[in-house]
């Protein structure tokens, strides 16, 4: 049977999914603001200046707004193919016994999902901690069930745990994946059942959501790294966000870069250096 939500109140509109639809509304807002700030000065003087500068700024402002839709959709229409790209490939990877969750935006997109299919693959870690559930967890649960082992995956919304763990036992990945509540304190999880888990072969950060909140995933070493297992390996999604972090991590926590992804929100994966 399908997971649905429990009521009509949890949809939302497309675009308040998309973080970058705030970002460009803004500068567009910016923009006209800006023009509107200097027809007010035409007709406030009435200078000549003025009134040659006032037709001048609309076009400016009208094609600098052309440019910026036609880039963006460029570059969406580029993402589009490599997430199709990533899809195929992922679905001639792994036999799913059901239809796996929508993807992008918030969720894990099939570039990401691809290369935690492969890391997994390559390295066989017995443990897997989650920072973050979603279908990440169900494609990674695939990859565990070959070889038996076990990820828990921890989220801070109950309500998207309780879902994600039924959609685990609809693919029937549940003896391999346990997902975790755990609310956020200070804008960091509640790690008290995580403490008793280790070592941890692979940690995969993909929370909590850090939008709002600058360096929102940089607890994830100083509260796990006594856990990792020597060379465990580290996926950080939202690289190209969170890029500070990471460097942060690799010079306070002897780190090293294996692979750099420009997929969608970019991709890294490290290793703790050996010794």
């Amino acid at each position: 049977m399908p997971v649905v939500t429990k009521s009509r109140s949890s949809l939302v509109r497309l675009e308040a999914l998309d973080p970058q639809i705030k970002v460009m509304r803004q500068s567009i807002v910016n923009a006209w603001v800006l023009w509107c700030g200097i027809v007010f000065v035409v007709f406030l003087f009435n200078t000549l200046i003025g009134l040659v500068i006032a037709p001048l700024a609309m076009g400016w402002l009208i094609l600098t707004t052309m440019l910026r839709f036609y880039h963006m959709s460029q570059i969406e229409n580029f993402q589009h193919y490599r997430q199709i790209e990533a899809l195929t490939n992922l679905h001639a990877l792994i036999p799913v016994r059901q239809p796996l969750p929508p993807m992008r935006l918030w969720a894990a997109s099939p570039d990401l999902a691809v290369i935690i299919w492969a890391q997994i693959k390559q390295h066989q870690p017995q443990i897997i901690v989650e920072l973050g559930t979603g279908v990440s967890t169900i494609v990674a649960g695939y990859a565990v069930e070959p070889y038996g082992g076990q990820i828990y995956s921890f989220e801070h919304q109950a309500d998207f745990a309780a879902v994600n763990q039924a959609r685990l036992e609809q693919h029937q990945l549940s003896d391999y994946v346990t997902v975790i509540h755990a609310p956020l304190h200070d804008g960091w999880y509640t790690l008290d059942q995580l403490r008793t888990i280790q070592p941890i072969d692979m940690l995969i950060v993909d929370g909590p959501p850090g939008v709002d909140i600058p360096q929102a995933r940089y607890p994830a070493l100083p509260n796990l790294v006594n856990q990792l297992a020597k060379h465990a390996i580290i996926i950080v999604d939202d690289y190209l966000r969170d890029y500070d972090t990471v460097q942060q991590w690799i010079t306070e926590f002897s780190l090293e870069i294996v692979e750099e992804h420009i997929n969608e929100k970019g991709t890294v994966v490290l290793r703790k250096r050996a010794g």
